[in-house]
């Protein structure tokens, strides 16, 4: 269990991290590992990205692809690709893909910064 509700626990092979959710920026699954993007580095710990949408739940993180999970307050920009595909553009400029699964609840979630390619 986590400590206070806006922060999440985890170890890696050596070290025990408490982190504020509100500095994750993503979370990518790779495999068995889960990658924890944050605005000052990374950390890559065993786990998935289910279990970890579980603790965060109403922490203001949006699924938007089967491997990618973005906090809401990081995304400067959707845009809208054809073919029910979109893609994310961070605060810090990193893109991220969206999944077309995803597209409805990405789209009405950010409607505020959608941009539609041409």
């Amino acid at each position: 269990n986590d400590p206070e509700p806006d922060h999440i626990r985890f170890e890696t092979a050596a070290t025990t991290y408490l982190l504020r959710a509100a500095d994750i920026v993503y979370l990518q699954a790779r495999g068995n590992y889960l990658e924890i993007g944050c605005a000052d580095r990374t950390y890559c710990i065993r786990g998935t990205l289910a279990a970890m949408a579980r603790r965060l739940d109403g922490g203001g993180f949006v699924r938007v692809h089967r491997s990618w999970m973005v906090n809401a307050t990081a995304v400067r920009q959707v845009t809208a690709l054809p073919g029910a595909r979109h893609s994310l553009t961070l605060n810090d400029g990193r893109t991220i893909p969206g999944g077309k699964a995803y597209y409805d609840v990405v789209i009405a979630r950010f409607r505020a910064v959608l941009h539609r390619s041409a």
